[in-house]
């Protein structure tokens, strides 16, 4: 079974809450091919890694992202939240 990871941010959203620009900007693919890269090299060709934008967010997160329940940037795995805020 492959591990299905996804990432959920909102462009321009990186270090938003932070003053020295600190986090990654997800949206950015520059970002997302290291990701990938660094992924297959620890976990092999069974990971599936996906960016979103926060606005295509499953219902139950979109609602979690509005009420300010989550923070962005967001990693999901295999439908999961994991990590809420900068990763």
């Amino acid at each position: 079974m492959a591990l299905r990871v996804a990432v959920f941010d909102r462009k321009g959203q990186a270090g938003k809450f932070c003053a020295e620009r600190c986090g990654v900007d997800w949206t950015d693919y520059g970002n997302q091919r290291l990701a990938r890269q660094n992924l297959r090299q620890f976990f092999g060709e069974g990971v599936e890694l996906e960016f979103h934008d926060a606005g295509e967010a499953p219902p139950d997160i979109a609602r979690r992202l509005e009420e300010g329940g989550l923070l962005l940037p967001l990693l999901v795995i295999n439908g999961r939240v994991r990590l809420p805020g900068i990763f």
